[in-house]
């Protein structure tokens, strides 16, 4: 059988040092992992359990975190209050990303823009990867990330030599429609496991709806990971919101590695893979003042 060929992106991805991120404030709050993430922004109102934070790894430019002050794990997935509130900020934010505004002063390819978490079977009991607490990533590509990729062509075997059985294994644990990750490609969709919706925008989701798909999503996977015959591997899967002709949810398995979704996005139009080379040098002042003034714009007056 023919190997299925994709394309990879790699870039060269800048670190923030210690005082890059927090100045000369002394961090002794575990919940920040002693400095290596920072508050940026509390909300109100309807989101009054949400925090928005930045980190010393970004995977993009541009791009933020956000999580519950309460510092929840995964089983927030099954809490349908504070799991509607989180992705409902999620969604009205990437719509606001992806405003003629702010696609145009940061030159972003708002097609890349995703909101995507992870969860790991394997890493303290259950968390949300690097971090115990549930969080999610809003990430974004921009002319900067294009300039400075290189990409090849190599096979999906490179990428992940289990996706495409655990992707199978997933589906027959699904209850509802979904595009199998060789038609994914070939349709020129994410590379994984894609769930099709109705809404068009990340502003038409029906939140209460979505978050009874991704709890459905979250039930076939830990009958998927629980299948393997291996005690040892490392056992996560990445879900990924983007937007294409409609909002797709992709689902990816990642059998074997710590590396979440948001270090392997997809690029619609670029490639399938956009991969961060994370920690290359340390972000320049004039970077990081770009970024601050992203991530200010897209989380002010919210």
């Amino acid at each position: 059988m023919a190997e299925t060929m994709v394309t990879l992106g790699t870039y060269p991805m800048p670190g923030l040092t210690f005082q890059q991120l927090n100045g000369n404030e002394i961090i002794n709050n575990t919940s920040f992992i002693g400095g290596k993430t920072k508050l940026l922004y509390r909300f109100r109102n309807a989101e009054k359990d949400i925090i928005a934070l930045d980190k010393v790894k970004a995977h993009t430019f541009h791009d933020f975190m956000l999580m519950t002050k309460q510092f929840k794990g995964i089983d927030l997935i099954f809490d349908d209050s504070l799991f509607c509130e989180i992705m409902s900020a999620a969604l009205r934010l990437a719509q606001k990303i992806q405003s003629k505004e702010i696609q145009q002063q940061f030159a972003l390819d708002v097609k890349s823009t995703q909101i995507i978490y992870n969860i790991s079977a394997s890493i303290n009991s259950k968390s949300a990867m690097s971090i115990p607490a549930f969080h999610l990533h809003l990430n974004t590509l921009s002319k900067v990330e294009r300039r400075l990729m290189a990409v090849s062509s190599v096979s999906l075997s490179e990428i992940d030599t289990t996706v495409s059985d655990y992707c199978l294994a997933f589906q027959t644990n699904f209850q509802g429609p979904s595009i199998s990750i060789f038609d994914s490609l070939r349709l020129n969709l994410a590379g994984g496991v894609n769930i099709r919706t109705e809404w068009q925008h990340f502003g038409d989701v029906n939140v209460t709806q979505l978050v009874t798909i991704l709890q459905k999503v979250d039930l076939a996977m830990e009958s998927t990971l629980l299948s393997s015959d291996s005690e040892k591997i490392v056992k996560n899967y990445s879900v990924a919101l983007y937007v294409k002709d409609v909002v797709y949810i992709l689902v990816r398995p990642r059998m074997g590695t710590s590396i979440g979704g948001a270090a392997e996005m997809f690029w619609p139009g670029q490639v399938n893979f956009a991969r961060p080379i994370r920690n290359s040098g340390t972000m320049t002042n004039e970077m990081l003042d770009r970024r601050r003034k992203f991530q200010s714009m897209v989380l002010t007056d919210n």
